[in-house]
């Protein structure tokens, strides 16, 4: 996904990737999007409009630009300040940047510059200076006990100098465990009173940042505090004219990035002189760029007005009216947000590049109340995409594919086995390296069953036992099998007769399916007098982890498949439960065994059909659902796993039921127990759960939150 979410008024972020077209011609290229609250900490607004981007390929449309739009950045303005946050290296400047006319360095603890005079720096939320940071080598970066340069800019532990300032960043670090609430990073900075503007931008590239706000404040002057935002750069106006000077006639500016979220990451400060230069200016959606009214008033295509008084309006219909290369993606109002998109591309034989523009000049608001109008604009995010499905259309000439065949290797233990390639063509050729372990050695290579262990060679070069093989045909399976500590048959012998009479009895069915099919090959080998000693050994390793894996599940008392679709049924190894005959039920006695269990609605709500999927006997309530999308073609499925298969609160949010829940209750003889629970997260969407185990006067027991995975809990019920 895009990270920057720059639009369309100023040089846009994009997603990029090369396709590989093995013809010229004219291809579809369906886009599908991931959940959208996987890929990042985005508003609530996410899922409350369509979204737009502008596809590129090869250059045609570059990015979203119209003529007259592009905001223009007032010429000769002097910056007095330039500060890369968390700048390892301070005494130069990267990729076009210059010092301001104040400060001789990057970054510097808060103190008078030592060739300006004027006081400036980052200030310690606790005034620790005592840390001597993460010791990373040509590191003259600043730290302060709560405030780091990112320790994370470097290669093999030497600081990393070269990087642009959005790169950088000064973060809070460590402020959650020293109380220090909310998480800041501040600077301070010594100016003669004026009229000035002050940039400040932030990063966000550990996901953590929540909503950060700049805050600016000089004595008696009204604070000046921006929008929300935890990427990008926002540009603050404030005036020093009339503040309370120091005894040097300088006022002391100070520049506060606070945040309720885990962290924040401060890139770069920059304060020049006001742009403010006397012309009218029409102010961009949402707020931050702004361009001269002449530039915009008569462009054809153009609408401009206010939204409510003081507040200007803007609208572009070229979007929709030019050939731009945009394309809309249509919300579905459901957690899996939006529609995939269907793009036609015109590619050139061989590499092509792709880029997915964010596109933010389609404005919409929203507001609380249909009495007054809505200002609160919802910013576009270009989708967050899971994958580009591309198949010709039509092409100008016909493609001749080559014949591939896929190379699989593997190998036993005591060595390491690879190929050189992943596939081959029709009469190729490829060669298998091996390396067995110190003091073993290769005892048998099989190509598609054959023996080809007396044609590997030894290559000095590599140190490595090589096998070609040559004039393939199809898809090709090697085993290499290293020498072990060799196994007697009287061992093996010993050890399949002392199970050979074993029965299934309480023993999982996995376990015990593993167990058997070793326990018939070692019988095999066995009854084979001629049998390698390869094979001898492979046969007693296999029993005796047959053996050892065997798990007794004869204290299994439920065993519940939450959202199972085929209820009468379980999957993959997994066995009931001596209590319950179903894998899910609506709480009542179990048909086979009498015990009473099942799922709880919140509201004692039964009377659902479900979603009406075909050959499906999962279980429904009003408000906890199986879920519907394990279906293909409307037919239920009935082959998934129990960490795939779950139950989830439906509808609880506007039925007024919080805290979200989903309850099951189960009649158990008195004694202790332990109750394992899986949770998922596949929508992104489930918060941080817990698990409460409650029985009348019994101490509740409390999971830690978790929404992925499992955790089990000990309850004692004697």
């Amino acid at each position: 996904y895009v990270v920057g979410m720059k639009g369309a008024y100023q040089d846009a972020d994009y997603l990029e990737f090369t396709y590989n077209a093995p013809e010229a011609g004219k291809y579809q290229m369906q886009a599908f999007h991931s959940n959208e609250d996987l890929a990042g900490s985005h508003g609530y607004n996410i899922k409350a409009i369509d979204k737009y981007a502008v596809v590129d390929v090869n250059g045609n449309y570059e990015y979203p630009r119209f003529e007259g739009i592009v905001p223009v950045k007032p010429e000769g303005l002097t910056t007095y300040y330039f500060v890369d946050c968390g700048d390892h290296g301070v005494s130069t400047v990267t990729k076009g940047d210059e010092f301001g006319e104040n400060n001789s360095v990057t970054d510097q603890i808060y103190g008078k510059d030592a060739e300006t005079g004027y006081s400036w720096g980052v200030v310690d939320p606790k005034g620790d200076y005592d840390t001597e940071g993460p010791g990373l080598e040509s590191d003259t970066g600043v730290y302060t006990e709560y405030t780091w340069a990112s320790e994370y800019d470097q290669v093999d532990n030497v600081a990393q100098d070269d990087l642009d300032k959005e790169t950088t960043f000064r973060y809070a670090r460590g402020q959650d465990t020293a109380g220090i609430t909310p998480r800041e990073v501040t600077y301070k900075f010594e100016l003669d009173p004026g009229k000035y503007d002050v940039e400040v931008g932030m990063s966000n590239t550990w996901g953590n940042a929540g909503s950060p706000i700049v805050t600016l404040s000089a004595g008696e002057v009204e604070d000046v505090v921006s929008e929300p935002y935890s990427s990008g750069s926002k540009t603050l106006t404030i005036d020093l004219t009339d503040a309370t000077p120091e005894d040097n006639g300088r006022v002391v500016l100070t520049v506060k990035g606070t945040t309720a979220g885990d962290t924040l990451q401060m890139t770069y400060i920059i304060i020049t002189d006001s742009a403010d230069d006397g012309k009218e200016y029409f102010i961009l959606p949402p707020g931050e760029e702004k361009i001269p009214v002449e530039n915009i008033k008569d462009v054809e295509g153009i609408y401009t007005g206010e939204l409510a008084d003081g507040v200007d309006w803007f609208i572009d219909y070229r979007n929709m009216k030019n050939d731009s290369g945009r394309y809309f993606f249509l919300n579905t109002f459901s957690d899996d947000t939006f529609r995939e998109k269907t793009i036609t591309l015109d590619l050139q034989k061989g590499e092509n590049i792709i880029r997915i523009y964010n596109d933010n000049s389609w404005n919409v608001t929203f507001g609380g109340t249909q009495s007054f109008p809505g200002l609160e604009y919802l910013t576009n995010y270009a989708p967050n995409f899971d994958k580009f499905v591309i198949t010709p259309m039509a092409l100008n000439s016909a493609v001749e594919l080559e014949e591939e065949y896929t190379i699989d290797v593997a190998s036993t233990e005591y060595g390491i086995a690879s190929a050189n390639q992943n596939t081959v063509g029709e009469n190729g050729e490829y060669t298998v390296s091996m390396i067995p372990a110190e003091g073993k050695e290769i005892v048998n290579v099989l190509v598609n069953g054959a023996d080809r262990t007396d044609d590997i060679v030894f290559d000095e070069a590599s140190g490595a036992y090589q096998l070609k093989i040559s004039g393939v045909s199809e898809d090709q399976k090697v085993q290499v099998y290293f020498s072990k500590p060799n196994t007697s048959k009287d061992s093996l012998k010993n050890l399949y007769n002392e199970y050979k009479d074993l029965e299934k009895g309480t023993y999982s069915t996995a376990t015990w399916e593993q167990f058997d099919r070793a326990r018939t090959e070692a019988q095999q080998v066995l009854k084979d007098d001629d049998a390698p000693q390869w094979k001898i050994n492979n046969a007693y390793d296999k029993l005796l982890a047959g053996v050892n894996g065997l798990k007794d599940i004869g204290n299994l008392v439920f065993f519940v498949d939450c959202g199972d679709h085929g209820v009468s049924t379980v999957t993959k190894g997994d066995d009931f439960g001596r209590n319950n005959s179903v894998t899910d039920q609506i709480y009542g006695k179990d048909a086979e065994t009498g015990y009473s269990w099942g799922v709880v609605d919140p509201k004692g709500d039964y009377d659902t059909e479900g979603p009406g999927l075909e050959s499906d006997t999962g279980v429904y309530t009003e408000y906890t659902w199986a879920s519907e999308y394990d279906q293909v073609n409307n037919v239920a499925q009935d082959d998934l796993d129990k960490e795939t298969t779950f139950r989830y609160a439906r509808g609880q949010d506007t039925a007024g039921i919080t805290p979200r829940e989903v309850t099951y209750k189960f009649e158990l003889d008195p004694g202790k127990y332990d109750v394992e629970v899986g949770m998922s997260n596949t929508w992104g969407n489930a918060g941080s759960p817990i698990v409460t185990l409650s029985a009348g006067e019994v101490e509740d027991v409390v999971s830690e939150p978790y929404s992925s995975g499992s955790k089990t809990l000990t309850i004692d019920l004697t």
